[in-house]
């Protein structure tokens, strides 16, 4: 009996008894210590993840701000056009050119162009119309002798050469007689580098002719 009790609790035992409880203990704080740092990394991470994510908010920030700068100088994408109002002037339309754009159109100019007039006429003696600054969504009236019709029996063609800082433009400007009064139609198209024309407006009097499809009759 004492020899068990001598030979369980015997000095050695106790050694290695202690040691396993001390090594089971370092193994439960190096897990804590493990399991805390992991805690601390992915604390780092989504703090690293915010820091970006309010980097690239102000990279995006400060990229509309500069955007908006440029656009409030050039003119941004904006454009003007020329539309028709009746009655301002005596035997003549009454073109108003007016803003499409929520910036100025700056350094503007226009040339006319009556199509069933003499062209080297035209050409030579162009007839233009230059405009400083056209605040956005505003319009100015101007008497325009191209716009005279009296000589116009039922059809008028005109095309507008428009100029600006942000580009250039052509509109195409149609007038038709119907039931002894005249309405208008007219198109605008930016004109790209290339060479190509983008669609930007059509739009028409409510009495202006129209084809069986509804299309408009250039």
């Amino acid at each position: 009996m004492f020899n068990w009790v001598y030979e369980t609790f015997s000095l050695p035992a106790a050694l290695a008894c202690i040691g396993a409880l001390i090594s089971a203990g370092g193994a439960l704080w190096a897990s804590h210590e493990q399991n805390k740092s992991q805690k601390e990394s992915e604390t780092q991470v989504v703090q690293i993840k915010q820091l970006n994510t309010k980097i690239l908010a102000l990279s995006e920030e400060s990229r509309v701000l500069a955007k908006e700068g440029i656009a409030s100088i050039t003119g941004g994408d904006g454009f003007a056009y020329v539309d028709i109002l009746k009655g301002f002037f005596p035997g003549a339309l009454s073109p108003a050119i007016i803003s499409e754009s929520e910036y100025p159109q700056y350094d503007l100019s226009i040339r006319f162009f009556d199509e069933d007039r003499n062209h080297e006429e035209q050409i030579s003696q162009p007839l233009i119309l230059n405009i400083a600054t056209l605040p956005p969504g505003q319009s100015g009236f101007h008497k325009i002798p191209a716009f005279d019709i009296e000589k116009k029996d039922d059809y008028a063609r005109f095309n507008l050469f428009i100029s600006a800082r942000n580009g250039s433009f052509i509109e195409e400007l149609r007038l038709r007689k119907v039931d002894g009064d005249w309405f208008s139609a007219f198109r605008v198209f930016r004109n790209k580098p290339t060479g190509d024309k983008i669609l930007l407006m059509e739009r028409a009097m409510e009495k202006y002719p129209r084809a069986q499809d509804r299309s408009l009759i250039w």
